[in-house]
Formats: structure tokens, C-alpha cells, sequence
């Protein structure tokens, strides 16, 4: 039961993460300006922003499982926020 309940978990999350790169147009704009040059070129900098991204994705999953649902979302939410505001500006 708990297999199937996990197995699910994680369509659920690679569905939403399909979903978020491809519709997003953040995204597909800051790639497709900087994708600007030979193929070899834009194939490294797709590469790069998907290694960049899945890095992210998993060092938060790793954190997720091991706290085993011990998590103040509101608080953790607030300091993301923070922290991607810093990152953007």
C-alpha cells in the first residue's frame, strides 16, 4: 500500500515539474535569449540549467524525507521567498 502511495508521490512531483519548465514562460524566455548560437552551445546551456534545477529539486526532497513530515511549511515558505527575492535582485 505504501508503495503505491509513494509511486504516486513521485508522478505527481515529475508531472508538476514538467508542467512548471515547460509552461513556463520564465523559463523558456530566459533560455531561448540566451540560446541564441550554434547548437553545441545551446545544448551545454540546457544541460547546465537542467542539472542546475534537478540539483535543487533533489537536495529539497532529501531534506523533505528526512525531517519525515516535521516541517513548518508557512516559516520555510516565507524564508524561501526571502531567498529567491536575494537571488533575483
Amino acid at each position: 500500500m505504501a508503495y503505491e502511495s509513494e509511486r504516486s508521490l513521485i508522478l505527481k512531483g515529475i508531472s508538476m515539474g514538467l508542467i512548471h519548465v515547460l509552461a513556463g514562460p520564465d523559463h523558456l524566455s530566459a533560455l531561448a535569449a540566451l540560446a541564441v548560437g550554434t547548437s553545441y552551445k545551446s545544448f551545454v546551456l540546457g544541460f547546465r540549467w537542467g542539472i542546475g534545477h534537478s540539483t535543487g529539486l533533489i537536495v529539497v526532497a532529501i531534506i523533505f524525507i528526512a525531517l519525515k513530515g516535521d516541517l513548518d511549511l508557512r516559516t520555510l515558505g516565507r524564508y524561501c521567498d526571502s531567498l529567491v527575492g536575494v537571488f533575483m535582485i
